[in-house]
């Protein structure tokens, strides 16, 4: 029988994807599977071949492909523009992310999101200086696309860092229970209101976050939905807005 114990610790990652967090890795290894449904020409599949490239190796070759236009790599690591030169890889790699932009539509969307976030992760930490910037500029396009504001490298290594605690805090719908397990907080009457200063957001650093009514055990209960703004006086005058109707429907709010 065939021994199954991997003696040699091989892997089809390269090197540098092994220094990154669990959570990391695993954002990128489920986003190499192609859409199904659409053909194998598709765009889609395309820019797929080209991010397989960027983070693992060519098992035919067993080695990194670093370019988009090498021959190489059969149809799973295959090239995704036609050969050319050095200088024009970057403006290739554009058109096909253009394209891309312009047919999302026909992609299911849970593949789009797959490769929104693993974008990502290459756009912030890949070690070849222009794939990472080239990542990072398709990221932020993926983003604006969906008429999101791109997540800062800090938000995402934090999120995305094999920690439960900082991953739970940015989880929206917590999927890890099932349904029957799942207790809604218990209302006691208290809110509090949270004002943030956070000067990476640039102009929009002032946030203003509603908590949900505390806990039965008295903790804070985050809302997580707070709104930016880019002015004191905008976010004082939600402030106002937000204590008048505390007061109106008789809460005792904290701030």
């Amino acid at each position: 029988m065939k021994n199954l114990v991997n003696t040699e610790n091989r892997s089809v990652l390269q090197s540098w994807v092994h220094e990154l967090p669990f959570m990391q890795q695993s954002v990128l290894i489920t986003a190499c599977r192609g859409p199904d449904t659409l053909p194998k020409d598709h765009v889609a599949k395309l820019v797929c071949r080209w991010l397989r490239r960027c983070f693992m190796l060519s098992a035919f070759e067993g080695r990194v492909i670093n370019t988009p236009d090498d021959p190489g790599g059969g149809s799973f690591t295959g090239p995704s523009v036609a050969p050319c030169e050095t200088v024009e890889r970057i403006g290739l790699l554009k058109v096909l992310a253009v394209d891309y932009l312009r047919r999302v539509d026909e992609m299911p969307h849970h593949f789009q999101l797959h490769i929104l976030h693993a974008a990502e992760i290459l756009g912030y930490h890949h070690p070849d200086r222009w794939i990472r910037d080239w990542w990072n500029w398709f990221y932020v396009e993926l983003a604006h696309d969906m008429h999101l504001v791109p997540e800062l490298q800090e938000e995402m290594d934090l999120r995305l860092s094999d920690q439960k605690a900082t991953w739970e805090a940015r989880e929206h719908a917590p999927a890890a229970q099932p349904p029957e397990s799942r207790e809604a907080p218990q209302v006691v009457g208290r809110k509090h209101l949270t004002v943030y200063v956070e000067p990476q957001y640039g102009d929009e650093r002032f946030c203003v976050d509603q908590d949900n009514p505390d806990k039965q055990d008295g903790t804070r209960n985050p809302g997580r939905l707070g709104v930016r703004y880019c002015d004191a006086r905008q976010a004082a005058v939600m402030i106002e807005h937000w204590l008048k109707e505390q007061n109106e429907q008789g809460a005792a709010p904290e701030t």
